[in-house]
């Protein structure tokens, strides 16, 4: 993409939506936001601003964009207003429903050929395609927080997905500078969710079954996973503690112990949904202490920017990529 001459659509500007909106514009690109009528358009600005701005901090990234940001954004007053965008990325909530029912909306608005990227962090896109005028125009981008700052983007290739609008959006990736992971074939969860998944249920075992507290397992992850993800991936990883045979050992050993079933929510999640807990949204937390998430999403973006530093000094995984600053 040629960025300065290319409009990018961002249809949901909540947390992650306005974080891709500001990776969009720190990269050159002129962005139309569509948002909820009741979202409060100066929260979307002011974390755009602030993002622009630690952008401008950490990285090489040109000032002068900080400072005229505003002349590139610019708010859909409806869906009719994204028809001149040349690619649409949608990232409103995570709800199959929702996403077909805005889909069959927008398809109305815009070209035929404009690519649709879904962020969406486990809904496979194939069933997103079925009820679409133009399926082979989607594909799935999921996104990580804050998006602007990390290097992660999967992207989810569906059924019925086609080349060129797949490689429109590597494409767009790379532009981006993200080191997008190409999934080949559509999964619930795709790659890090599904091994996340795992390791939230294994986790939630250990604690059901007695064998240690939240505390002692989030430490032991931090000590331990904390410090090599941020370097390589686990087959890297193996490779460099004792090779694949050593390892294929140690699984056969401890596989019959993990946690087998795949179909039942592990106890302690159990409790929570019986308390209608909603996650983030009605702050309910492992961690019975004083509500700190902001503090928290803070130290987490900071940390996040040291990570990047360090990745990018010792990265043994990939050549460095050409193109974007940030």
């Amino acid at each position: 993409m040629t960025k300065n001459n290319e409009t990018i659509g961002v249809a949901g500007l909540g947390l992650l939506g306005r974080g891709i909106a500001a990776s969009c514009i720190a990269n050159g690109f002129r962005v139309i936001g569509y948002t909820q009528a009741d979202q409060p358009h100066d929260k979307i600005i002011d974390y755009i601003e602030n993002a622009l701005i630690e952008l401008t901090e950490q990285t090489k990234l040109d000032p002068e964009i900080q400072k005229n940001w505003k002349t590139r954004f610019q708010f859909a007053d409806s869906m009719n207003s994204m028809a001149s965008c040349d690619f649409l990325i949608e990232s409103i909530v995570e709800n199959l429903e929702s996403k077909r029912d805005f889909f069959n909306e927008i398809e109305k608005h815009i070209h035929k050929n404009v690519p649709i990227g879904s962020n969406t962090s486990s809904i496979p896109i194939t069933l997103l395609q079925k009820k679409a005028l133009n399926p082979e125009r989607f594909f799935g981008m999921h996104w990580a927080e804050p998006a602007y700052a990390t290097r992660f983007l999967e992207l989810i290739r569906g059924e019925y997905t086609s080349d060129d609008v797949f490689e429109k959006g590597e494409s767009l990736a790379y532009a981006l500078g993200k080191q997008p992971s190409l999934i080949k074939k559509d999964v619930p969860g795709f790659i890090v969710n599904r091994i996340g998944y795992a390791m939230y249920r294994e986790a939630a075992f250990m604690v059901d079954q007695g064998i240690a507290d939240i505390e002692t397992i989030d430490l032991s992850c931090r000590n331990a996973l904390g410090l090599w993800t941020g370097m390589c991936g686990p087959f890297q990883w193996m490779d460099i503690t004792g090779g694949p045979k050593l390892y294929a050992e140690c699984i056969e050993r401890v596989l019959p112990t993990l946690c087998s079933n795949n179909n039942k929510l592990p106890k302690l999640f159990e409790k929570f949904r019986k308390e209608k807990s909603n996650g983030l949204n009605s702050r309910s937390k492992f961690y019975e202490q004083k509500d700190n998430t902001i503090e928290l999403q803070e130290r987490y973006h900071e940390f996040a920017w040291r990570m990047k530093a360090l990745i990018d000094e010792f990265d043994p995984m990939t050549e460095k990529q050409e193109g974007s600053d940030c």
